[in-house]
């Protein structure tokens, strides 16, 4: 705790008041002596600003190129490997073409503008990760200290990014009503008996995404309390892409812990799932569940290319995506008068509010289902 004294001191047979207080700022400690706290503000202000020169002229020279390769050292050293390969692809796609030879000081908002015009005219998703990763490159600067106090991007930009994805999210999802029961019959039927009928139980009957679906092991199964534990994902970044980080060695894909603590979750396992789980026999029963010849799990990329993209043209469901699975069970559960609370656990969603927003358009069909519950329970 910093420690503030007020005590009489003479000088020249007047008496006053010293107000001492230390304060951090950018790693530097600052202790003024003040004759007040108003007093001892203007000093710690007037500091403040000589540290900020004083890290502005660090390195003039230093050029975005040269930052972004911290940036990348970075991300090596301490993210998922999926942040890795965002960065570097958005780097080297879009960020450096444009800006790498500018000193960091030269940035303007102008610049930042041509890098998003130039993602945009690819998709609104490849805008909104090109920001992401732009936002977080100089926020990395002015954390650090590298020659940045502020970011070269205008509050009015960020704005207008932020509403271009909400009105390209709306545009999107305006026309997605999901997969039908008859849809899923279908899915059901033809996975039927096919080694990868699991995969579809994981993401149709207990809402997991693909990248946890195929990362499931027999050990986070509870056949006695009628559990399944979801720990971790399958990644599909490849293990040269994050070379020098701690991702780099083994064999088979990456496999890494759940994003977040919500997404590690209980689900319950149903009786239809643990059935077909009952056909291995318990001396088999070790390892990945769905996995390859070599006992490994199988990368996202390939499950879609050699069993998804098959299994929707022969069921003429050509625009599915393994996630609109995932989307079907909260659809499911939703229509059927389970709470939002429960589901958006169950999903493994960050919010219930996050759930809200992806079922909007599930839910009016909710309470029209509902729309005579009151009455019946208080009418019998």
């Amino acid at each position: 705790m910093a420690k503030r004294h007020h005590h009489k001191r003479t000088a020249n047979g007047y008496a006053y008041d010293s107000y001492r207080r230390q304060v951090t700022y950018k790693g530097k400690k600052f202790r003024p002596e003040a004759k007040s706290a108003a007093d001892w503000k203007a000093k710690v202000e007037a500091w403040k600003k000589e540290v900020d020169s004083s890290f502005l002229t660090t390195d003039p020279k230093m050029t975005v190129s040269q930052l972004a390769q911290l940036f990348m050292g970075d991300a090596l050293a301490s993210q998922r490997p999926k942040t890795i390969e965002e960065r570097g692809s958005k780097l080297k796609l879009y960020i450096l073409p444009v800006i790498g030879h500018l000193k960091l000081r030269s940035v303007t908002s102008r610049h930042i503008e041509a890098i998003y015009e130039n993602a945009e005219d690819v998709s609104a998703s490849t805008l909104e990760h090109v920001h992401k990763v732009t936002h977080r490159l100089f926020e990395f600067a002015i954390e650090n200290a590298y020659v940045l106090t502020e970011t070269p991007i205008s509050k009015g930009l960020m704005k207008r990014v932020k509403r271009f994805m909400a009105s390209s999210r709306e545009r999107t999802s305006a026309d997605d009503i999901g997969l039908g029961y008859e849809d899923i019959d279908s899915i059901l039927m033809e996975s039927k008996g096919k080694p990868y009928e699991i995969v579809i139980h994981w993401q149709l009957i207990h809402g997991l995404r693909i990248a946890e679906a195929l990362g499931m092991m027999w050990d986070d199964i509870d056949f006695v309390k009628d559990t399944i534990h979801v720990y971790r994902d399958v990644s599909d970044t490849p293990r040269a892409t994050v070379k020098g980080s701690k991702w780099a060695d083994g064999d088979g894909p990456i496999v890494t812990a759940t994003k977040t603590p919500s997404s590690r979750r209980e689900v319950p396992l149903q009786a239809e799932t643990k059935s077909l789980l009952e056909q291995t026999p318990v001396e088999d029963r070790h390892g990945y569940i769905y996995a390859t010849a070599q006992g490994t799990p199988f990368l996202p990329s390939n499950y879609r290319k050699r069993v998804f993209t098959p299994l929707r043209k022969r069921l003429g469901l050509d625009t599915m995506q393994t996630h609109d699975l995932r989307k079907a069970f909260g659809s499911v559960l939703l229509t059927n008068g389970v709470d939002i609370m429960t589901v958006s656990h169950w999903m493994g969603h960050s919010s219930p509010a996050m759930t809200m927003g992806i079922y909007a358009k599930v839910l009016p069909e909710a309470e029209k289902w509902h729309k005579n519950t009151i009455g019946k329970a208080l009418f019998r």
